[in-house]
């Protein structure tokens, strides 16, 4: 039998291609690219590692192998959120850090203003000691020997240079002025911060012209005294009694009247001490630094002048021992350079030698022999020989028999060996 046919196939229909999801355009990226559009979401694009990145990195990427846009996005997410966490936990740092810089400043500006006060607290201690001793020389030796000196052998006209004349007045400056207006720009519970006490000082430095007088007449004060102690025993007796009593502190009259010479270095150190301490910003920074000039330059002068007087006491004192006295010897602008002993040789003589006693001015060389006086056993020099040194030059001369032998040669009169 014949088979039957098998039916018809029926038209299948053709599959639609399946439809690929859009791509996402973006615009394309900024550097040296070539232009590509990058597809988002397809895993299967491959970038070439030899073409630029179309994305900015830190550092360029040598080598580029299956990696994703969406690892690297992740990658770069992370690593922002990393550096966002850091910078997050370094603020939360900063206000620790500046509380702990500011306390260190706060304790180190309290400490300077601490050390400040113990300063202040200083000067005005030293200057009411300072004012007691000033008060004690008045009221233990100069007002009792004044009204009754012939009771300790002094007379009317040996009290005059016996103790400084302007000891009076500086005693009054300081008790009734300088230290009053110390403490009133000083609080009552003692110097802080706010106070200044600079021009308490400006008030002492127009003051301390006094004290140059003092300082120029404390050598001659003390050059009498020291001579009437060894002349009038009852004199020496008093001041070693008034030295003994519990007031005066076990200090005798030399170590009081030596005090006011003292002062001034003292205030220049206590304030160079105080500027030192003192914060920049303090308001009484600037005028302790004015005043501390002031002074330093005050004290420079007072030395200066302490020296010429010294000098011209030293005149005084070879015009006094010279026997007979060289007349016209003291003058103001003669300054005694040396004095000792020297041997002067004869070459004509047989190199005989013979001690001297010698004041060389810057002037004039005076040649005297040391003697007793007959009557009263005290040392003089008997004068011999004076030379002006105008154009007068000195000669080392090496001869071996003569060490440390030297010739003068005066414009005017023999050599001298």
């Amino acid at each position: 039998p014949k088979s039957k046919p098998p039916p018809p196939e029926k038209p299948t229909q053709k599959a639609k291609p399946e439809e690929k999801p859009k791509a996402e355009k973006v615009d394309k990226a900024e550097g040296p690219g070539n232009g590509k559009v990058l597809v988002i979401g397809d895993p299967n694009q491959i970038l070439n590692p030899n073409d630029p990145l179309p994305y900015p990195m830190h550092k360029p990427v040598t080598k580029l192998e299956n990696y994703d846009v969406r690892s690297v996005i992740l990658i770069q997410s992370l690593i922002r959120a990393h550096n966002a966490a850091l910078e997050t936990k370094t603020l939360r740092l900063l206000p620790k850090a500046y509380a702990i810089v500011l306390g260190y400043i706060s304790r180190r500006r309290y400490r300077k203003l601490k050390k400040c006060k113990m300063i202040v607290d200083e000067i005005i201690k030293t200057e009411e000691a300072y004012v007691y001793r000033l008060n004690l020389i008045i009221r233990l030796y100069i007002e009792p020997i004044r009204k009754d000196g012939p009771k300790y052998g002094i007379k009317e006209e040996d009290f005059k240079n016996l103790f400084p004349s302007s000891i009076e007045l500086i005693t009054r400056f300081h008790a009734d002025n300088f230290l009053q207006s110390l403490k009133k720009r000083i609080s009552p519970e003692g110097w802080n911060a706010n106070n200044t006490i600079a021009q308490a000082f400006d008030v002492l430095i127009s003051f301390l012209k006094v004290y140059t007088e003092y300082i120029n007449n404390y050598d001659l004060t003390l050059t009498k005294r020291k001579r009437l102690r060894e002349t009038i025993p009852q004199f020496d007796t008093y001041l070693k009694e008034c030295s003994r009593k519990p007031e005066s502190q076990k200090l005798d009259i030399e170590t009081l009247l030596i005090e006011p010479i003292q002062r001034i270095p003292r205030y220049q150190l206590l304030l160079q001490e105080l500027r030192k301490k003192l914060p920049h910003d303090h308001p009484d920074y600037k005028s302790i630094t004015d005043v501390l000039s002031k002074i330093k330059a005050t004290a420079t002068l007072i030395n200066s002048r302490k020296a010429d007087s010294e000098n011209k006491n030293k005149v005084f004192e070879a015009f006094g021992s010279i026997v007979p006295p060289v007349e016209g010897l003291v003058q103001p602008s003669r300054v005694l350079v040396f004095e000792g002993k020297l041997k002067q040789y004869w070459v004509v003589t047989n190199n005989k030698k013979e001690g001297f006693y010698f004041y060389l001015f810057n002037d004039l060389l005076i040649k005297t022999k040391p003697s007793t006086a007959m009557w009263t056993g005290a040392s003089q020099k008997r004068f011999r020989e004076k030379w002006s040194l105008e154009g007068a030059k000195i000669e080392d001369l090496p001869v071996k028999s003569l060490p440390n032998a030297w010739r003068i040669n005066f414009a005017q009169g023999d050599p001298i060996l």
